[in-house]
């Protein structure tokens, strides 16, 4: 679907799982998981070594929609966040790139 960009506009390109190829698993937590991705369209090197000098790499956070739902407060967390990485220009605050639902 639409993405949001981190200024705060709408990013039009429809973006989902599938321009992904999803790496290992970078941490776990409450609310879902969070895993290195890279770009369908960037070649995933083949070595460990060779990740300084590949393209770019993003964090994924994977959150299970129906756990969300399940409680409005874990719903309005969810966005706050969404919506704080989009607005914040910070070397503290992760830049969203993209966010969908699949």
């Amino acid at each position: 679907g639409a993405c949001a960009a981190s200024e705060g506009a709408v990013n039009l390109e429809k973006v989902d799982m599938s321009h992904f190829s999803l790496l290992s698993t970078v941490g776990k937590g409450g609310f879902g998981k969070v895993k290195a991705a890279q770009d369908r369209k960037d070649p995933v090197p083949s070595r460990y070594d060779d990740i300084e000098n590949s393209s770019v790499f993003y964090a994924m956070k994977l959150q299970d929609l129906r756990e969300l739902i399940r409680k409005e407060s874990h719903w309005k967390a969810a966005w706050v966040e969404r919506t704080v990485m989009a607005s914040v220009k910070s070397p503290f605050v992760v830049k969203l790139h993209y966010a969908f639902i699949s």
